[in-house]
C-alpha cells in the first residue's frame, strides 16, 4: 500500500473532522424519534481518531466533553455511563466506546462487584478518574453470561421508551454481540471477560451477527479487533474468509470494517497473499470512495428493532407492516462511516 496515498487520506479526513466538531468538542450525527446524538457519536468518532496524526487537539477536546458530561450526570444523580445523547437512557453499547474513547485502563474483578457510588465528586484530574471508575462499573453491571446486554431491566428505559410493563422487552434487555465486542475493547483489554464469550458467538460462516446494526461487517471486525491474532487464528480466519467472500459492492462503512478483519487475518499470518490482495483491494476501493472534502459517503445505518426481537434478521426483505425491525438512522453527517474508514486505513 502506498505510504504518501495513505498519509494523504487519513490527513483529508481528520481535517474534515476538525472543521465538522462543535465549539464545545462534540460530533453530533444519527437520530432517533427526533433525538440526534452527541455522546454516542462523539464517543465512537473519538475512539477510532485516537492515535492518528494531526487528530490530537480534536481528540483532546472530545475527551474533556466527554468526561465533564459523565461528572455532570453524576452530580445530577444519574446513571454512571453515557447514551445517546444527554436525554437518553445511558447504555452499555454508548459507555463502552466512551471507555474506549478515553483511553481507559481494563476492567477489573472489582468493576464487576463494587456498588457504584454517585456522592460527591472530586474536582481535576481526580475527578476524571472518578467518573472513568464509575463507569467501568456502569459497563461491569451489563455483562452476563451469555455477552453484554445494552440496557438492564431496572435501568428505566421501559418508562423512557414510554412501553408497557408486561411488555416483552427480550430484545433490548438481552446480550447483543456487537456490544459485546465493543465492550471487549482493542485486544480484548477493556473486559476480558467478553473475550470467550465472542469466540462461542461466532456463526458457522465466520460472521459474528449484529443486534443493533444490519450490517454483520460491522461486528465481524470489531470482534477481530478484540482477539489476539496469535492466540485466535482460526476464528480471524474463519471471519476473513466470510469477508472475502462478501465482494466488492459493498458501502465504505461495511468495506471499512471487512478491512478490519483482514487486517487481523494478516497479522495472524502475515504471509498469506489471498489476505493481502483482499487487504489492496479493499483499501483501493475505500482510497477511491473519498470525497472532495475528506470525508466517505454516509452508509452507517443503524437500527432500533422492536424490543422483543431477540435475532433481528436484515437478511431478509422487509415485509410491508412487520414492525420488528423497527426504525433505522444513517448517518447523514458522514461522522460513523468516515471514522471507521480512517481507522481501518491507519490499521493498515
Amino acid at each position: 500500500m502506498p505510504k504518501d496515498r495513505l498519509r494523504e487520506a487519513v490527513a483529508r479526513g481528520v481535517t474534515w473532522f476538525g472543521r465538522e466538531q462543535t465549539q464545545g468538542g462534540w460530533w453530533v450525527d444519527l437520530s432517533f424519534l427526533g433525538q440526534p446524538s452527541d455522546e454516542y457519536v462523539t464517543a465512537f468518532v473519538t475512539a477510532n481518531l485516537a492515535g492518528l496524526p494531526g487528530a490530537e487537539q480534536f481528540v483532546s477536546r472530545a475527551r474533556t466533553a466527554l468526561l465533564d458530561r459523565l461528572r455532570m450526570k453524576l452530580l445530577m444523580g444519574t446513571a454512571a455511563g453515557w447514551g445517546w445523547n444527554l436525554r437518553m437512557i445511558p447504555d452499555a453499547d454508548s459507555t463502552a466506546w466512551g471507555l474506549r474513547a478515553v483511553g481507559a485502563p481494563g476492567l477489573t474483578d472489582s468493576d464487576l462487584t463494587t456498588p457504584l457510588d454517585q456522592g460527591h465528586l472530586p474536582d481535576g484530574e481526580e475527578a476524571a478518574t472518578t467518573v472513568i471508575r464509575q463507569a467501568r462499573g456502569f459497563l461491569g453491571k451489563h455483562l452476563k453470561e451469555s455477552g453484554v446486554c445494552t440496557f438492564m431491566e431496572e435501568s428505566g428505559v421501559r418508562a423512557w421508551a414510554k412501553l408497557p410493563s408486561d411488555m416483552d422487552c427480550g430484545g433490548w434487555f438481552g446480550p447483543a454481540t456487537c456490544v459485546t465486542a465493543a465492550a471487549a475493547g482493542p485486544g480484548g483489554t477493556l473486559l476480558p471477560a467478553a473475550v470467550p464469550i465472542l469466540l462461542a458467538a461466532q456463526e458457522a460462516n465466520g460472521l459474528w451477527r449484529s443486534y443493533w446494526w444490519p450490517e454483520s461487517a460491522y461486528s465481524t471486525g470489531l470482534a477481530c479487533l478484540a482477539l489476539n491474532p496469535q492466540l485466535h487464528q482460526l476464528p480471524i480466519t474463519a471471519a476473513a474468509r466470510w469477508a472475502v467472500q462478501r465482494g466488492q459492492s459493498d458501502s465504505a462503512f461495511a468495506t471499512a470494517w471487512r478491512l478490519s478483519a483482514m487486517t487481523c487475518a494478516l497479522k495472524a499470518d502475515p504471509d498469506n497473499e489471498q489476505w493481502k490482495r483482499a487487504r489492496d483491494r479493499m483499501s483501493e476501493a475505500l482510497f477511491s470512495g473519498q470525497l472532495a472534502d475528506g470525508s466517505w459517503p454516509a452508509s452507517a445505518e443503524i437500527a432500533l428493532p422492536a424490543p422483543s426481537n431477540r435475532r433481528p434478521d436484515y437478511s431478509l426483505p422487509k415485509v410491508p407492516g412487520d414492525s420488528s425491525w423497527g426504525v433505522r438512522s444513517l448517518d447523514h453527517g458522514r461522522t460513523l462511516t468516515t471514522a471507521s474508514v480512517l481507522a481501518a486505513l491507519a490499521r493498515c
